[in-house]
């Protein structure tokens, strides 16, 4: 990734702190980048359910330094087509609807391509017992990442198994 996306991060993170939610009382769960860009640029029908939980304060999204980053860069790419505005104003919408989180990622790693290791880094950090992907080589990583307490699940299942059943019911400490 490129230090200028980084810096970029840095100041978008520090214009969106500045609108902060100071707490969250709902389950939290991180999103990796694909789900992220369905919600933001596709506005797929699949994620749905999930951007309507995290509207109503049910379901909070995890974001770090490094997801965030991961993020920006995406929404940058020319394939995209989004203005310079537009990737801010993107990126500054998702910073204010999650709950923003440093920390030093542990180094364990997971998958096959180790730039997605920070997701799992981020959910052992955190205690996120839930990391939603379309990746498959995140999925692949999934039996690895339940020895470690952490669910790898596609939107789809983590939509029927636990936003529609009500399952998801852990929060931050």
């Amino acid at each position: 990734m490129k230090d200028s996306v980084r810096l970029y991060s840095v100041e978008l993170t520090k214009r969106a702190l500045q609108n902060a939610k100071p707490s969250f009382d709902a389950p939290v769960v991180i999103l990796d980048t694909n789900v992220v860009m369905d919600i933001l640029v596709f506005e797929d029908a699949t994620v749905a359910p999930i951007i309507e939980a995290i509207k109503e304060n049910r379901l909070v999204p995890l974001l770090h330094p490094e997801t965030f980053a991961e993020l920006v860069d995406v929404l940058g790419r020319s394939m995209f087509k989004l203005t310079a505005e537009d990737v801010e104003a993107k990126a500054l919408y998702w910073h204010g609807l999650c709950r923003f989180i440093s920390g030093e990622l542990p180094t364990n790693t997971y998958c096959k391509d180790q730039e997605d290791d920070k997701f799992f880094q981020f959910a052992l950090l955190t205690h996120c017992p839930f990391l939603v992907t379309k990746d498959k080589l995140v999925l692949k990583a999934r039996k690895r990442a339940k020895r470690d307490g952490i669910a790898v699940l596609t939107v789809d299942g983590f939509v029927k198994e636990e936003l529609e059943n009500g399952n998801i019911t852990v929060r931050l400490p």
